[in-house]
């Protein structure tokens, strides 16, 4: 009789764990972005992010509290809440506070422009478009570029200080000995003098191919 009894009691136990499975597969999903908190910035004060909160069902936008001073929002993860809580820090902006994030620079090598079909016979000139995507002046603008096994000089050099949203010109005359394709590359504030934004976007690679002559 105990035998049968055990037996019973250990397949009972096995319905009831598939149906505690069944109820489980059928609860809401808590991976979606509803039931976690997210922030579209990822906790850079130099950019205007949103911040969500899934316990109260609001967002938080980054915001400047005074001239000199952000509100960052920001999620923050402990081991006993991985779904996240929001949290918020006042930034000291060094160059201030500008539509709700601390004022930075952000050079990028908008386009690149070639005067002519480039050969072998004479010099061409590579002008290279610098934009500043910040919400402050760039007080510094430097770039090198490389274009070996070419000989590039710097003829135009771009214009300092570059306003938000405005655009300069930095202008190389390039001379190839030999023909062949090359990879030309520019970067942008090369030694880090400029605090920006996005440090991700300051280089930039272009393919030229060079003819030579008969």
């Amino acid at each position: 009789m105990r035998r049968k009894r055990l037996t019973h009691l250990y397949y009972g136990g096995v319905v009831l764990v598939v149906v505690i499975l069944a109820i489980i597969n059928t609860l809401p999903d808590d991976t979606s972005s509803t039931k976690h908190c997210t922030d579209s910035d990822g906790n850079n004060p130099f950019t205007v992010g949103n911040t969500f909160d899934w316990r109260s069902g609001y967002s938080f936008q980054d915001r400047c509290i005074d001239s000199r001073t952000a509100y960052e929002y920001y999620c923050e993860y402990p081991a006993t809440d991985l779904r996240g809580k929001t949290k918020v820090d006042m930034v000291s902006c060094k160059h201030g506070c500008v539509a709700g994030s601390c004022g930075t620079p952000d050079l990028a090598v908008k386009d690149v422009l070639i005067s002519r079909a480039p050969t072998t016979a004479d010099e061409f000139k590579v002008n290279f478009r610098i934009v500043n995507k910040g919400n402050i002046d760039a007080s510094v603008v430097d770039i090198e570029t490389y274009v070996e096994p070419c000989y590039a000089i710097l003829i135009v050099p771009p214009q300092a200080p570059l306003l938000p949203g405005y655009t300069t010109d930095a202008t190389y005359s390039v001379t190839c000995k030999v023909p062949g394709t090359f990879r030309f590359t520019s970067i942008l504030d090369p030694f880090d003098v400029l605090q920006e934004s996005n440090e991700g976007n300051n280089e930039r690679t272009d393919v030229v191919k060079v003819t030579g002559t008969i």
